[in-house]
């Protein structure tokens, strides 16, 4: 299932001092330029076409076009689902045996195909980050 990520009080704390960081006039609304700088610092990877269509969403909705504090928290817990969506579904395709486990015959593999063929099983079994298995839990810190 998809699980949503929730939004903590610290998260909204650094959320509103994120925002208000970029809110120089202290209007309670920010630009769509301001939106992607913020993307940027909590390191979401959208472009400002991809910003562009979530904010439409928003304001085919009834949306004014600037946006508010609770607006970008929204937005802010929707890249972040995309995110993990998209990290679980990376997962998934690199743990060839379904197992929940990236185990260091599959990470060798994995690099063969991306063409990594100087990096020997010994290699990735003596790199500490590497571990011998890497659980989806792991791999998202």
């Amino acid at each position: 299932g998809k699980r949503k990520p929730e939004c903590t009080p610290e998260l909204r704390k650094s959320l509103k001092l994120a925002f208000d960081s970029v809110d120089v006039g202290g209007t309670g609304d920010i630009s769509a330029s301001d939106l992607h700088k913020l993307f940027i610092n909590f390191d979401i990877d959208l472009d400002e076409d991809e910003i562009e269509d979530m904010l439409e969403n928003l304001n085919s909705s009834g949306g004014s076009g600037s946006i508010t504090f609770e607006t970008f928290v929204a937005l802010m817990l929707s890249a972040m689902e995309d995110e993990d969506e998209i990290m679980e579904n990376s997962f998934k395709e690199l743990d060839l045996n379904e197992d929940d486990y990236i185990d260091a015959f599959e990470l060798r593999y994995i690099l063969a195909q991306l063409g990594e063929t100087d990096i020997s099983m010994e290699d990735i079994q003596n790199d500490p980050k590497c571990g011998l298995r890497q659980r989806w839990k792991s791999w998202l810190r």
